[in-house]
């Protein structure tokens, strides 16, 4: 008698990247014993799949009444008891089924057929901490040639499961089962990597002479918080601002509101950011500079310093491109490339990740945090001047600020995503080319003009005013400039 198990599962080890799977594993077995069906049975098992299988649910059938039972007894020829799930090595093997316990007693049958599942397994190893630590997530895809639905779940290792989404809890492997719903091939199957840890962390400490640069994501904020030295000297970190829809902008009654003239235009427009991206909790700081390219930071830009380091400025021309590239760097938003001598060139080949400056829509639906205010702290302005709401925020003309008095990053409140100095300090260069008016209509992921002569800068600096520092002021380039690194997330 011979029966075969159907290939109706698979065990996958899943990577970050994508994986191949075909299980087409037959499960032979064939009872060398047949009648009286009282005692022991001999099961030769032959598992073709290369990974081995895992042994699953029996059933025996009597051809000649169509009556089943569980064939739930079986043995490994030493006596051992065979679970479901146990491990089945690759090619042949035996089994023993205890017929006298799962059958009635004294049952006859010239013809039983032994009907039973097999699970295909992958050995891929996931090991979770080559990558990150706490907080990634992934979206698991497997589909079966038959279309049968596919369900998941954790065998072992850090992780939990919601539907096809792993959350990893930890380092180390994580071993997911992925489950037909009924007997088919697996057409390819593959891993899906979605970042969605709120934070993600670049080490800087080996400086500009470093092969790389290590990137890490977080699944919170560390012990004490990120307002600390070292994200403002040798690590830059980010934070994860989810897609979504908001008002760019200011109503008609805000107060500071441009109209035109020096500063553009803050016509009031809806905007639909569909992808997640990270952007820096902190503006780039003078040291950071140096770690990356090894020099200070001397052409052109007004980066805040970390304590009471020398600012260096000679005006406003080549600051972009000092961050970006005056050739490939130059031609955003046609290409997202960046000169490779560049701060944004060197960070992205040691570091493998896309960094950038944000656009500006990026950036302001990340100000704002949710608000709708003239300050992201939910409040308006008192005054254009001198306002104490902003006060609190960040540096400006009327609480420090001046031309060259710029504060360390982080000595003011954050916003709600955690964000600092969002508000003044130095106004932050973004992708966009400058245009007057932004116009009235929805906009999707907008990435500014196709042209122009100068890049936008928002929030304002330690030389404004309050008015020029509201979460939708939009300023021409002139007074001290700066930036922070914003990257997709993945």
């Amino acid at each position: 008698m011979k029966s075969h198990a159907k290939a109706t599962l698979a065990t996958l080890v899943w990577m970050l990247a994508a994986l191949t799977v075909h299980a087409d594993s037959m499960l032979a077995i064939e009872a060398l014993q047949r009648y009286p069906w009282d005692g022991m049975v001999d099961l030769q098992c032959h598992v073709s799949n290369p990974y081995g299988a895992s042994l699953q649910s029996f059933t025996a059938t009597d051809e000649a009444t169509g009556t089943t039972f569980p064939a739930k007894t079986l043995l490994t020829p030493v006596g051992t008891t065979v679970a479901e799930g146990d491990y089945l090595p690759a090619g042949d093997s035996r089994l023993v089924w205890n017929a006298a316990a799962d059958l009635p007693k004294g049952w006859k049958s010239d013809r039983m057929t032994l009907t039973g599942e097999i699970r295909n397994y992958q050995t891929v190893v996931f090991n979770t901490s080559t990558y990150s630590s706490d907080g990634r997530q992934t979206f698991l895809s497997a589909t079966a040639f038959s279309g049968n639905e596919v369900t998941y779940e954790v065998l072992s290792g850090p992780g939990t499961l919601d539907g096809n989404a792993l959350t990893f809890t930890g380092g180390g492997v994580v071993v997911i089962r992925a489950t037909q719903t009924g007997d088919g091939d697996w057409m390819p199957a593959s891993a899906t990597n979605t970042l969605t840890a709120p934070y993600m962390v670049v080490d800087l400490s080996g400086g500009s002479g470093a092969s790389s640069y290590p990137v890490t994501y977080l699944g919170s904020a560390p012990s004490g918080g990120l307002n600390k030295d070292a994200y403002k000297k040798t690590q830059i970190a980010l934070r994860r601002i989810g897609e979504g829809t908001f008002m760019m902008g200011s109503p008609t009654n805000e107060l500071g509101r441009s109209s035109g003239g020096f500063s553009p235009r803050e016509t009031q427009h809806k905007v639909t950011l569909t992808k997640p991206y990270y952007i820096g909790v902190f503006e780039v700081t003078q040291t950071q500079w140096r770690q990356v390219t090894g020099q200070a930071m001397k052409t052109n830009a007004l980066m805040p310093a970390y304590s009471k380091e020398p600012y260096y400025s000679t005006g406003v021309v080549g600051y972009y491109g000092s961050i970006r590239g005056t050739n490939a760097g130059a031609k955003w938003p046609s290409s997202n490339a960046v000169d490779a001598g560049t701060f944004m060139g060197k960070l992205r080949s040691k570091t493998g990740v896309t960094f950038d400056l944000p656009t500006e829509a990026q950036w302001e639906y990340a100000c704002r945090a949710g608000t709708t205010t003239a300050l992201n702290s939910g409040k308006n302005l008192t005054d254009t001047g001198s306002c104490g709401n902003l006060a609190a925020l960040g540096r400006y003309y009327y609480n420090g600020g001046g031309f060259v008095q710029m504060a360390v990053v982080g000595s003011y409140k954050a916003n709600a995503w955690g964000l600092y100095d969002m508000h003044g300090n130095v106004a932050e260069v973004c992708l966009d080319w400058v245009k007057n008016d932004l116009g009235g209509s929805p906009m999707t992921d907008p990435v500014g003009p196709g042209s122009g002569s100068e890049r936008i800068a928002r929030g304002g600096g330690a030389d404004d005013a309050a008015g020029n520092c509201r979460s939708a002021g939009r300023r021409m380039p002139c007074g001290p400039w700066g930036f922070r690194l914003a990257c997709p997330a993945q």
